[in-house]
């Protein structure tokens, strides 16, 4: 079982050296999404952590910090809601008219009988003009230093070294032994088996832990969240 992670920095740097770049910190970002892309496509989900962002809306609108597969909820104030019961934080889950089942999982919040947004490309529309709203999402972990954690697992970090030379190569960063159709070739081998060796807990353990983290981390924030 491989629960463990640990920082990107050295296998990126490595990756980094080998290819040789001129200004690797012009595509430090690139690197760390595509983490993001391995850790996806390989169905790693239970990898991501949850995270709180509070933003403002403005003009019925505000931007999402995630992709919205990996919105779990947003929260609003109460204010207005006849039935909102069921909790002393004065917050409402925002239900999303035409992506229903975000936030649904979440127990102990009712979602707003008045208030409603609308899931538009990476934002979201709201019925309120003004205001402030939170939302929970998932995201890759990062260390100290922002890099994002990985897997501890020799199998996934020889699978993310092909990946990312076959995605910058693509580019025409290319590697000095590997080119990128190798590198793809080399991913599509080893990522299957990558999947195969890394268990985390459960999907059930999983919302289990991100309800009560959720739900103690709210009440935390409540008197940031209003609307107009």
């Amino acid at each position: 079982m491989y629960n463990k992670t640990i920082s990107s920095k050295k296998l990126i740097s490595r990756i980094v050296n080998e290819l040789g770049l001129a200004n690797p910190k012009e595509l430090e970002a690139d690197i760390f999404a595509y983490v993001d892309d391995a850790i996806d496509t390989m169905d790693l989900s239970n990898y991501y952590t949850p995270k709180l962002k509070p933003v403002e809306v403005k003009d019925n609108i505000f931007k999402l910090p995630c992709d919205i597969k990996y919105l779990h909820s947003i929260y609003i104030n109460s204010s207005g809601c006849s039935g909102c019961g069921g909790n002393n934080w004065g917050v409402a889950k925002l239900n999303l008219r035409n992506n229903p089942l975000i936030g649904s999982l979440i127990s102990g919040i009712g979602f707003h009988d008045g208030q409603y947004g609308t899931v538009v490309g990476n934002s979201i529309k709201t019925t309120f003009n003004k205001g402030n709203a939170l939302i929970v999402y998932y995201s890759v972990p990062k260390d100290e230093n922002g890099y994002p954690m990985i897997p501890d697992n020799a199998i996934f970090k020889e699978a993310f070294q092909y990946y990312v030379i076959y995605r910058l190569g693509f580019r025409g960063f290319n590697h000095s032994i590997i080119d990128f159709r190798t590198a793809l070739t080399k991913w599509e081998q080893l990522y299957p088996r990558a999947m195969a060796d890394i268990n985390w807990f459960d999907r059930g353990d999983y919302e289990e832990f991100t309800d009560i983290w959720t739900n103690l981390r709210i009440g935390d924030l409540k008197n940031n969240l209003y609307f107009a």
